[in-house]
């Protein structure tokens, strides 16, 4: 029985091992409906794109959270869900100079008290530093 030796690579005269260049710190793309409407994912200016931050009470995503583009929140979310019927309204947002900053989504079966109950306990006016608006309808 004859047993077959492996042939490997020598390492000895290969050149040393060189560190990873630096990570250079970028900004993130900005993603906006500015952008989508031009086609592009480049930065723009920040005047142009608002992210608004979406709070839902109730329900079954009761505590959560979501980014939306636009300078203003959609009255119902989802604004189509194709049965005729949102999940969740619009009830109050909060205004920081002139901007909307956040916006408080209830589930369509909280009372109006119940909704700013559940948004005085969370404390969300002095989470954004805005002043609380409430949205008729």
């Amino acid at each position: 029985m004859r047993v077959r030796q492996a042939i490997l690579p020598s390492f000895a005269n290969s050149p040393p091992l060189r560190a990873n260049p630096p990570i250079r710190e970028r900004e993130p793309p900005v993603s906006c409906a500015a952008n989508a409407a031009r086609g592009t994912m480049q930065a723009i200016r920040e005047q142009e794109c608002s992210v608004i931050r979406a709070l839902f009470v109730g329900g079954t995503v009761d505590n959560s959270e979501l980014d939306l583009d636009g300078p203003e929140p959609p009255r119902h979310y989802p604004e189509n869900t194709g049965g005729g019927q949102p999940r969740y309204r619009l009830h109050h947002v909060g205004v920081r100079d002139s901007a909307t900053v956040y916006a408080v989504y209830a589930a369509p079966e909280m009372a109006t008290g119940a909704v700013e109950g559940t948004a005085a306990e969370r404390d969300y006016a002095r989470r954004f530093d805005a002043t609380t608006v409430r949205v008729d309808g």
